[in-house]
């Protein structure tokens, strides 16, 4: 929420002082004034705007705690003008959330912004970069089983490579048979071509909500999405530096985005590394009878390079918490997908 105020007088404008929050605004609710949690420390500073400034007055720290609800809220602030005191006000109309706003607090943002603050209870230090990767271990814990049953998709998928390059040599030139024949290879096999992106598809959201969590979950406005056991804990508690050399709330745009690419490729070409053994098991004795290349293969080698820099640049937009999740969970990802390999070698 942001009022702007326009000094058109001649004269500066004074404000008064106000309890929280601040800047010297009072918000009210049914003509009730709304108040936010004592427990953290306000500026009461005197504010003046010069003749023809402009001043931005915001509640990014108490945003979710004072317009939590839907309704009409009035903002009204004491000035004093060439010493004469005037109270100027406007109002705004809060409407109510979307059912999928809703059920995004319910079932993902609140569950992951609440299970961070708890971890950072638990830690010297309260600090919110060992929160995070426990967090991220928990996730990935979770998602075990699902992103296991991808990779053994990917698994199938590479097994029919050599049937896949027969019906090219089969049909070479004709790519509308060759397109029927792979789609009916892969439905006779349960096999999803897609099914590599979907453990990706699936982190998607929990990132968008950790995103989320580490921007504006650090505000003390945020604590009305903590749960009721949880309203106590003191945010400005939480330490957001990490090893004390990374500031997990802010963009680190050099360092961490290079780091999380590296470790997006490593991973990316693991998984393709068992494909890359079949083809050359499947090898033609002759050049010229060399068959047409499989999209599939092309696609994913092309992805082997674009999305570790999708990724990476990414990192460098988002606050530095969420990289360091990227990582952790990216690491995990390559532990796993060493051990699918390792079972497709010993099979």
């Amino acid at each position: 929420m942001k009022a702007t105020i326009n000094n058109t007088s001649t004269g500066a404008i004074l404000f008064t002082p106000q309890p929280c929050p601040q800047p010297p605004l009072i918000v009210l609710k049914n003509d009730k004034p709304l108040q936010v949690s004592t427990t953290y420390h306000c500026n009461s500073d005197p504010i003046t705007i010069q003749p023809g400034n402009t001043y931005n007055i915001t509640f990014d720290k108490w945003n979710t705690q004072l317009f939590a609800t839907e309704g009409e809220y009035k903002l009204q602030a004491n000035i004093t003008v060439k010493g004469v005191q005037q109270q100027l006000e406007t109002s705004v109309k809060i409407r109510q959330s979307s059912w999928i706003g809703n059920l995004w607090d319910l079932l993902l943002y609140r569950p992951i912004y609440n299970t961070l603050i708890l971890c950072t209870t638990f830690l010297p230090g309260h600090d919110l970069g060992w929160s995070i990767i426990l967090l991220t271990l928990l996730i990935r814990i979770i998602l075990l089983i699902p992103n296991q049953r991808m990779m053994e998709q990917q698994k199938r998928m590479q097994k029919l490579q050599p049937k896949i390059a027969e019906i090219q040599k089969r049909y070479e030139g004709d790519q509308q048979k060759i397109g029927e024949e792979t789609l009916k290879l892969w439905k006779e096999h349960n096999v999803n071509p897609l099914g590599s992106c979907l453990p990706v598809l699936i982190q998607m959201p929990i990132l968008i909500a950790l995103y989320y969590a580490i921007s504006n979950g650090l505000d003390v406005g945020s604590t009305y999405f903590l749960y009721e056991p949880l309203k106590q804990i003191n945010i400005e508690s939480i330490n957001a530096m990490f090893l004390n050399i990374l500031d997990l709330s802010k963009p680190n745009v050099y360092v961490l985005p290079i780091i999380i690419g590296v470790l997006q490729f490593i991973q990316m070409k693991l998984a393709l590394n068992r494909a890359k053994r079949k083809k050359e098991r499947v090898k033609p004795e002759k050049k010229e009878e060399k068959p047409a290349s499989d999209p599939s293969a092309a696609m994913g080698k092309s992805m082997t390079y674009i999305f570790p820099v999708l990724i990476a640049l990414m990192t460098a937009g988002f606050p530095a918490g969420v990289g360091l999740y990227w990582g952790i969970s990216t690491i995990f990802a390559i532990l796993q997908q060493m051990w699918v390999n390792r079972e497709k070698s010993e099979g």
